[in-house]
């Protein structure tokens, strides 16, 4: 069975990337044409729960530069849906262009004061790499993708 087969009202498209825990295609909501993210963890233990714990954090931190989760779809596999910011991820940038110390400067600076209200919001994030942060090419601001499900809080 295909991912497009268990996510109903949405047209799923390229595959963005896939890690050691998750995979995020893009797609577009049917109901109104709106670009956004679908995240669906696969590796084994990662069910409904994790999912509910991302998606809990992921609301729970509240900054412009972090990536907003609009829903979360819970079918037969739990599926994060999660807004479109425009631009590559930093680990293709960084392939394909030589980026100068000002532009690595400017992403981290955006990724730190993400990281602030992530902690401010007594979250850890647990994967800060260059395939979790999202640049806007035109704007050059940095976006920080969602959690792997968070460990624990901070007490």
């Amino acid at each position: 069975m295909q991912l497009a087969d268990l996510i109903e009202g949405y047209s799923v498209g390229k595959l963005l990337s896939s890690g050691e825990a998750s995979i995020v295609h893009e797609a577009t909501r049917q109901s109104d044409g709106i670009s956004v993210l679908l995240k669906v963890h696969h590796r084994a233990g990662m069910g409904r729960e994790w999912a509910r714990q991302e998606f809990d954090a992921i609301r729970a931190c509240r900054h412009p530069r972090a990536v907003k989760a609009i829903e979360l779809l819970d079918g037969e596999i739990p599926v994060l849906v999660l807004e479109r910011v425009p631009g590559r991820t930093l680990r293709s940038w960084i392939r394909e262009d030589r980026l100068s110390v000002e532009q690595v400067l400017n992403v981290a600076i955006d990724v730190a004061d993400v990281l602030e209200a992530v902690h401010a919001a007594r979250l850890v994030h647990r994967d800060v790499t260059p395939a979790n942060v999202l640049v806007d090419l035109e704007t050059r601001a940095a976006y920080l993708m969602p959690f792997l499900p968070v460990l624990a809080c901070l007490a």
